[in-house]
C-alpha cells in the first residue's frame, strides 16, 4: 500500500470513528474493534478516552490500563516537541493533521507509527477531544532507510572511484616530474611549477576523499573559473603532454559562481586529458565567459528557476569527434572509446556540473570537440542542494 492508499485509508477509518461517536450502536463499535488499525479518542492533555482492540494489542495492556492514562511518554522524546507543535497547529478551519514519528512499545523496542488526527471543537472554536487513526509502519521505513544506505553507498562508491581516477592523472604530472629529476635532466621552472600545483590538486583530492568518507556536505564558496584555469594551466599542460598545445583565453571581467574550486579542476583535468588521449597531437583551447543565460544554444536545457545570468567555461580541442554511436551515452559511467579507459572522466564531468546546479552541451565533427559548461553565476545564488525529506508529512 502506497502513501497516498494508506492516506485515504486513514481518513475514511477516521470517518467511520466519528460515525461510532454519533450512533453508539453495537455494530458500529464492532467495525471500530475489528479494525487492524489503530484507534484512539483523547483529551487535549493527552488522556484516552477510548481505545480499540488494536490499540490495546499494539502497547500489550488491556484497556482498563490505558484509559485515564496520557499517552505522551510513549511518544519518543526526540519526536514528542514536533508532534505536539503539529497538533497545537489545528483549528476549525484545518482540523485534520497526518505525521509519523516514534513510539515505544511495551517491551522497550522504539517503532514507527503514522498517524492522522481530527480535532473536534465545540460551537466556541475550542478543542473538545481528538480522534486518532493510526498504523504500524516500521517494516516500511526500515526499507526506506535499507534503501537509503544502498544509495548512499552507492553514490559514495561512485564518488570514490571518480576522485582516485582524477587522483591518477595528477600522480601522472607528479611521477612525470620526478622521472626527470631522477635522469638528471635540467628540469625547467615551470616543470616544477607544474609538479607543485599537481601536489596541492592531489592534497585536494584527498581532502574530498576524507570528507567523503566523513561524509561532510558541500559547501560552496565564491570560485573564479579564469582563475582555477590559470591556477591548473600548468598542471594541464603536463597531463595533456608535448604533443598537445594547450591554449588558455579568459573573459576580461571575474567569472564567478558558487561552487567546490577542487571539483571545476575535476572537470578540467577531465576534459584536457580525454582530449590529449584521443589524438596524437591537437590543441586544447579553455575559454571562459559571463554571459545572459538568452545567449546559451537551446540544448542547454537551463534549470528552471535558475538566475537569468551564467558563467560559461568552454573547451575546445582538434582532437577529431566523438563517435556517432558513442555520442548520446557518453556521460554515462564507464562508456569509454579507450582501450584501458574506465569510463569515469565525463561521468564526473556530468556530476560535477549537475552538483552546482549547472548545466553542459556537447557539440562534436571530424575535426573536434566542444564542450559547454554553464553555471548560475554568483552575483544571484541558486539553491542546487537535493530536497532532504522531513520525519513529518
Amino acid at each position: 500500500m502506497n502513501d497516498r492508499d494508506l492516506r485515504e485509508r486513514i481518513t475514511a477509518l477516521e470517518q467511520e470513528v466519528r460515525a461510532l461517536r454519533i450512533f453508539e450502536a453495537a455494530p458500529y463499535r464492532a467495525v471500530v474493534e475489528d479494525m487492524s488499525e489503530l484507534v484512539v479518542r483523547w483529551h487535549p492533555d493527552g488522556t484516552r478516552l477510548f481505545v480499540n482492540d488494536a490499540y490495546c494489542r499494539m502497547f500489550g495492556a488491556p484497556r482498563e490500563a490505558l484509559l485515564g492514562t496520557s499517552f505522551w511518554s510513549l511518544v519518543s522524546e526526540v519526536d514528542r516537541a514536533r508532534v505536539q507543535e503539529r497538533i497545537r497547529r489545528l483549528n476549525p478551519q484545518q482540523p485534520v493533521s497526518a505525521g509519523r514519528h516514534r513510539v515505544q512499545g511495551p517491551d522497550g523496542r522504539t517503532f514507527w507509527m503514522e498517524w492522522c488526527d481530527r480535532a473536534l471543537f465545540d460551537s466556541d472554536g475550542k478543542v473538545t477531544e481528538f480522534q486518532s487513526v493510526g498504523r504500524d509502519i516500521t517494516e516500511r521505513i526500515e526499507l526506506e532507510e535499507h534503501v537509503r544506505r544502498i544509495e548512499q553507498a552507492d553514490a559514495v562508491a561512485r564518488a570514490s572511484a571518480s576522485i582516485a581516477h582524477d587522483l591518477a592523472n595528477v600522480l601522472l604530472v607528479i611521477g612525470g616530474f620526478f622521472e626527470l629529476v631522477r635522469d638528471g635532466a635540467d628540469v625547467k621552472r615551470h616543470r616544477a611549477e607544474a609538479a607543485e600545483s599537481a601536489l596541492e590538486e592531489a592534497r585536494a583530492l584527498l581532502d574530498q576523499l576524507r570528507n567523503l568518507r566523513y561524509g561532510l556536505p558541500f559547501k560552496p564558496v565564491p570560485v573564479d573559473l579564469s582563475a582555477r584555469i590559470t591556477a591548473l594551466l600548468e598542471v594541464l599542460r603536463e597531463l595533456a603532454g608535448q604533443h598537445c598545445l594547450i591554449v588558455a583565453r579568459c573573459g576580461p571581467g571575474p567569472c564567478r559562481i558558487r561552487g567546490d574550486a577542487t571539483q571545476i579542476d575535476q572537470i578540467l583535468l577531465n576534459l584536457v586529458r580525454n582530449a590529449a588521449d584521443a589524438s596524437s597531437s591537437c590543441t586544447i583551447e579553455l575559454t571562459t565567459a559571463s554571459i545572459p543565460v538568452s545567449e546559451l544554444h537551446p540544448d542547454h536545457h537551463w534549470p528552471k528557476g535558475a538566475p537569468t545570468h551564467c558563467s560559461v567555461v568552454r573547451v575546445n580541442d582538434t582532437a577529431g569527434g566523438i563517435p556517432p554511436a558513442v555520442l548520446p551515452k557518453i556521460f554515462e559511467p564507464h562508456v569509454t572509446t579507450k582501450p584501458s579507459g574506465q569510463g569515469l572522466g565525463l561521468a564526473t564531468v556530468k556530476a560535477v556540473v549537475d552538483a552546482h546546479g549547472g548545466s553542459v552541451r556537447v557539440e562534436t565533427s571530424t575535426i573536434g570537440t566542444r564542450f559547454e559548461i554553464a553555471f548560475p553565476d554568483d552575483s544571484s545564488p541558486f539553491d542546487s542542494s537535493p530536497f532532504q525529506a522531513g520525519e513529518e508529512e
